[in-house]
């Protein structure tokens, strides 16, 4: 029984490990072709603080343009004063 139940949950590991590597080798190989597209910068100027903030959040979701995350991040800031 024992031996029985070790062989279903190291069989299910397994598969697990293989779905992550292949999850991992779409996203790496999708990064490593993706095309480089030269992005205009957001027309105003970014302060440091905003830039930062931008930047953490262009680590956690790659796909968004800057000029968004810049956007929402002002609307965000601009109520959060008021």
């Amino acid at each position: 029984m024992k031996i029985r139940l070790f062989l279903k949950l190291s069989k299910l590991f397994l598969q697990s490990l293989f779905f992550f590597q292949a999850e991992y080798e779409k996203r790496y190989f999708a990064e490593l072709y993706q095309p480089l597209v030269a992005t205009s910068p957001p027309p105003f100027a970014m302060h440091g603080e905003m830039q930062r903030m931008c930047l953490q959040v262009k680590d956690v979701l790659p796909l968004v343009p800057t000029e968004v995350i810049y956007r929402d991040l002002r609307e965000y800031i601009d109520c959060s004063f008021f």
